[in-house]
């Protein structure tokens, strides 16, 4: 899909060439130290409660507003219709497991993702059922179909806007209905389904690693904001946006995934104002979070993300 094509109205972005360096009243060897160790009693940074990269720039921006006003923060989309995400047709015999990546294989999950090999190449290929579980209640309805469905749209749209193409989400070569040969046995938590189930077949990054404390930078945050924000354009509201649900390239570039918890324009429910608060959550975890934790040195196994 063409990088061209007209963009859908987002939040403001004269944040995003905003450089970010960390105030020295806080950054400074004592203050450090001193955080470290009220870390080390209390397992609280307290430079998660200070301006260490400085004051969170979305915060200000449409601040009286409690939800979203149509005259202000409806998203102006395409004059065309969105291309819906390509069907592929995908035998099962296709498709050679090579490893788990993501859900609970022993079949408890409504979702489970692995890469696979197909035609020669390496990619993820998420598996989604087609049929609500007694248990899906708990997920506000966040069943297989809905969350195969949010990311079949999120995708169609980030296609069509380029935001793929341009390394900010994975690509995506479409979706289509996998019949469960029951010799794959990788493949057994759908073997009792009612249906079988949908799929998509995703790029597989083999040098990314999911963000964290350890890879977090100035520069890696400054980019995760950039692909939220280019997520944004495409109209795509991401709301899950977790450190886990990011991709960190060898040269520091932020990949967004998993969508299928996403709301895409034309959905009503996508607004400005929606945006306006994600970015606002996202710049809190990278820059008052993250990076704090990361200055008075803590490892992936002491923080909760």
């Amino acid at each position: 899909m063409a990088s061209h094509c007209q963009h859908v109205v987002m939040v403001d972005d004269q944040f995003l060439s905003t450089r970010h360096t960390p105030d020295s009243r806080y950054a400074s060897p004592t203050a450090i130290a001193n955080a470290r160790r009220q870390w080390a009693q209390t397992r609280d940074n307290p430079l998660n409660d200070v301006p260490v990269y400085g004051h969170n720039p979305y915060r200000s921006l449409w601040k009286g507003y409690k939800r979203s006003d149509p005259r202000i923060h409806s998203l102006a989309g395409p004059s065309e219709p969105i291309p819906e995400l390509k069907e592929l047709r995908v035998r099962c015999s296709e498709l050679t497991w090579l490893e788990n990546l993501g859900g609970d294989f022993d079949g408890a999950h409504n979702s489970c993702v692995y890469k696979v090999l197909y035609r020669g190449r390496a990619y993820v290929l998420k598996v989604y059922r087609q049929s609500s579980r007694p248990d899906d209640e708990w997920a506000n309805g966040l069943d297989g179909p809905s969350r195969f469905e949010n990311e079949r749209k999120a995708y169609a749209n980030l296609l069509h806007f380029g935001v793929c193409d341009d390394g900010y989400a994975p690509r995506c070569l479409g979706w289509f209905t996998l019949h469960v040969d029951h010799n794959a046995k990788w493949l057994s938590p759908f073997f009792n389904d009612s249906a079988p189930p949908n799929a998509l077949l995703l790029e597989f990054l083999p040098e990314s690693e999911q963000l964290n404390v350890r890879n977090i930078s100035c520069e890696v945050a400054q980019n995760a904001m950039h692909a939220l924000a280019r997520c944004h354009t495409a109209g795509v509201l991401h709301r899950d946006i977790n450190p886990r649900n990011h991709l960190v390239l060898p040269g520091g570039k932020a990949v967004i995934i998993d969508f299928d918890t996403a709301l895409s324009w034309p959905d009503k429910r996508v607004s400005r104002l929606e945006m306006k608060w994600e970015s606002e959550s996202a710049w809190n975890l990278y820059f008052q979070l993250m990076l704090p934790d990361k200055l008075i040195g803590l490892d992936t196994s002491q923080t909760a993300y």
